[in-house]
């Protein structure tokens, strides 16, 4: 019941030998209604046959917010995120970690 957000994030990117990468970043979600959650993050990035990047990792949200947002506060979540060769988004799914 969040609706409509914006997710601005910057992650530093170490590349390893055979096309691994491990990122370090940080973000802020700010909902329509003016809320926000920050969070950092990790993740060990691969290259499959394709080509396509696959990430997978975990963030940490937080925030002050008492509204819609404030599922957030301490939030630990698991995530994977797959790219296309062209660096193109082709998928994306975060999941709670309870």
């Amino acid at each position: 019941d969040v609706g409509n957000a914006t997710d601005t994030g910057t992650f530093i990117t170490t590349y390893e030998p055979n096309e691994i990468t491990t990122s370090t970043g940080q973000g802020i979600i700010t909902s329509s209604d003016d809320e926000i959650a920050t969070y950092t993050a990790k993740d060990l990035g691969v290259t499959n046959e394709k080509g396509e990047k696959i990430y997978r990792g975990i963030q940490i949200f937080s925030t002050n917010s008492t509204g819609k947002l404030s599922f957030m506060d301490n939030l630990v979540a698991l995530y994977i995120y797959e790219d296309n060769p062209d660096g193109s988004r082709k998928s994306g799914k975060i999941w709670e970690w309870k």
